[in-house]
């Protein structure tokens, strides 16, 4: 949503510092504000490629650019200005004193669409003068927006919106950013606003819209003077209170400044937390207000701490027209890193779940917001060209992060670097067949370390492949990475093999045993390899001389017996 709070919705500074997503910084009520202050500008209203403008003088609708069906008959081009699009309603049939209002009631309507849609990037630049399309003193906002309000926002709208601030309540909002004769409201629009003002319940509000309200209910939600309550230290009553003891806070006014609540005798400093956030409850009788409470406070400062932010990230974050001083300056570091940078890094992409194409699009628009060249019409021809290249740039970057192979290659970055693993491609698997041929060469030669790397690496690219996990772990042992328990268990584990095979890989593992003088697994293992595979050579041979050797050993222990009874009798 850009770097504005969208709360206040009062004075012009706040209009031109408008910038955010349409759901929350709504065109309506831009348009609004524009006509109270008399601003003077562009409210852009962005959506990928799709850029639309309504220009102002003096709060007066007096341009338009971007629009293709203001005419429900009927398309136009993205260049038609106010007076084409009125030609066209003329010659559609509209009443010729009529065309301008008609052009204005269209914008209008489609700015209602923008703000319904909600993932539209709006934004205010503010001129000394809107750009003049030849319309003359241009079109009356104010009659313009009631009436799209009251034609675009149905009655089951408004119910719903209503049923839906049910349990938080309501409250009112008056502009004091303009004299209230600039923004009359209809005797019946007024009346409900005056009311509204004075009660807080729901179903209040409800019996005194009755039946013919909904549309001055609609048009004071959508111009943001009504709308669900805010202030957290007033709550709705949970009954209705007794007629001759009414409640003081459901009877009362709640204006936007309700007075807060005593403060807490004992508040943490000012600075520590926001000002929206200062009101603290009072401590509980018998409670101390020091000890765990600081104590939780200072735990509280350390969670605070900040990750250190990539300068990159900062400069590219900047908005530049906010300092005229330094607009040049920041424009070109902006431009060196924005030309030189992935598209992951300027939409700030870490993670696979940052690939979520609205959330790209939010970042995209908030940055192009920032570059708009709209927003240096006033500058010299240098800083125009910067933030021009800028502006492009972002926009190469965008368009080339959407492509699919490019998108593809990204995933599967952030997910090898979330996981830590090689996710497994046709690719991975091709280059995997060839680090294997290479380890095993490596690995006949006794290069044992280098032939362990690639081995790994081919484990990685295709782990559905047993040969390379075996000739990992067979590398891993030569090397000491894996000692040879773990590697009879991790051999064991494997699948795919055909009983051959795996009796070969029991016997590989037979003589590791052997080498290391555990020959009671060794000979354990030789015997299993027999029972999958009795041709295995090596198993056979490995059982034979152990066998030999333990006829030889049983001949020489009964020679050696009956030799020293004979030697006894002739004693």
């Amino acid at each position: 949503m850009g770097d504005t709070k969208h709360a206040s919705w009062m004075g012009s500074e706040y209009l031109h510092q408008l910038n955010g997503m349409s759901s929350e910084a709504s065109p309506v009520r831009a348009i609004f504000l524009a006509h109270r202050v008399a601003a003077s500008g562009r409210l852009w209203m962005t959506q990928g490629v799709n850029i639309r403008s309504i220009d102002f003088r003096e709060g007066a609708i007096v341009g338009c650019s971007g629009f293709t069906s203001l005419l429900e008959d009927g398309a136009g081009d993205r260049s038609w200005s106010v007076d084409d699009w009125a030609q066209a309603f003329a010659d559609s049939g509209t009443p010729e004193v009529d065309c301008l209002c008609s052009v204005g009631v269209a914008l209008c309507r489609d700015a209602i669409a923008v703000e319904d849609a909600g993932d539209w990037m709006v934004n205010f630049v503010s001129a000394q003068s809107g750009t003049d399309d030849g319309s003359g003193d241009g079109i009356d906002t104010w009659d313009v927006l009631r009436q799209a309000i009251v034609d675009v926002v149905s009655d089951d709208d408004v119910r719903i919106w209503l049923e839906g601030v049910a349990t938080s309540g309501v409250e009112t909002i008056e502009p004091s950013d303009a004299p209230a004769e600039r923004w009359a409201l209809p005797d019946s629009t007024q009346r409900l606003f005056s009311v509204a003002s004075n009660i807080s319940s729901v179903g209040a509000l409800f019996v005194e819209v009755g039946a013919g309200g909904w549309s001055d209910l609609a048009q004071l939600w959508r111009l943001g003077m009504i709308q669900a309550r805010t202030d957290p230290n007033v709550e709705e009553p949970q009954v209705e209170p007794p007629p001759l003891e009414p409640d003081p806070v459901a009877s009362s006014p709640s204006p936007p400044n309700d007075p807060a609540p005593p403060p807490d005798p004992t508040p943490p400093p000012a600075a520590a937390r926001p000002a929206s956030s200062r009101k603290r409850r009072p401590a509980a009788e018998g409670s101390s207000t020091e000890g765990p409470s600081r104590k939780r406070d200072d735990t509280a400062g350390k969670k605070r701490r900040k990750r250190k932010r990539d300068p990159r990230i900062v400069a590219i974050m900047r908005a530049p027209y906010e300092n005229p001083s330094t607009m040049e300056a920041t424009l070109r570091e902006a431009y060196d890193l924005l030309t030189r940078m992935r598209p992951e890094v300027i939409f700030r992409i870490r993670k696979s779940d940052d690939l979520d194409l609205e959330k790209i699009e939010r970042r995209y628009l908030d940055a192009c917001s920032r570059y708009h060249p709209d927003r240096y019409r006033g500058a010299d021809q240098g800083v125009q060209s910067l933030a021009e290249g800028c502006f492009t740039a972002v926009s190469d970057a965008f368009h080339r992060l959407k492509v699919d192979e490019y998108q593809h290659e990204l995933r599967i970055r952030l997910v090898e670097k979330e996981t830590g693993k090689r996710v497994v491609t046709d690719k991975t698997r091709v280059a995997a067949k060839v680090e294997f041929a290479k380890a095993d060469v490596l690995f006949k030669q006794k290069r044992y370390e280098a032939a362990y790397e690639l081995a790994s690496r081919a484990a990685e690219g295709d782990p559905d492949r047993w040969q390379y996990q075996f000739l990992k772990w067979r590398t891993a042992y030569r090397t000491g990475a894996a000692g040879v328990d773990e590697v009879r268990n991790e051999i064991g584990a494997l699948s795919g093999m055909n009983s051959i095979e795996k009796g070969s890989a029991l016997y590989t593992v037979g003589e590791m045993y052997m080498r290391e003088g555990q020959e009671k697994k060794a000979f354990e293992l030789f015997r299993q390899t027999l029972t999958l595979d009795d041709k295995n050579v090596g198993a056979r041979r490995r059982l034979r001389l152990k066998g030999r050797r333990e006829q030889e050993a049983s001949e020489r222990e009964t020679t050696g017996l009956f030799g020293g009874l004979f030697q006894r009798r002739k004693r």
